[in-house]
């Protein structure tokens, strides 16, 4: 039997809310490493101007503990999926 698993690659997204205005504030990804240890990497992800503040919350911010203030050292939005892209190829 085939081992399919180091191939596998969990992908979670924080958000900026629960509301239906919110917007990804981090991206995560996770994999089994060839010798079985987790392997894991995450880049925040700066605001865009057009994305609404009415979807940040203080209350998810603390959560996560993801302070709208360091938002700003975070990838754009393209060069987040760039990132996922490139750290996810190969992978499933």
């Amino acid at each position: 039997m085939t081992d399919y698993t180091n191939d596998l690659i969990f992908l979670d997204f924080e958000a900026s809310s629960l509301t239906p205005d919110s917007w990804p504030v981090e991206i995560g990804l996770s994999w089994l490493a060839d010798d079985g240890a987790i392997e894991s990497h995450a880049r925040l992800i700066k605001p865009h101007p057009t994305w609404s503040m009415d979807g940040w919350s203080e209350d998810s911010a603390a959560v996560h503990a993801i302070p709208y203030a360091i938002l700003e050292k975070g990838l754009e939005a393209s060069e987040a999926v760039e990132w996922f892209r490139a750290t996810a190829r190969g992978r499933r």
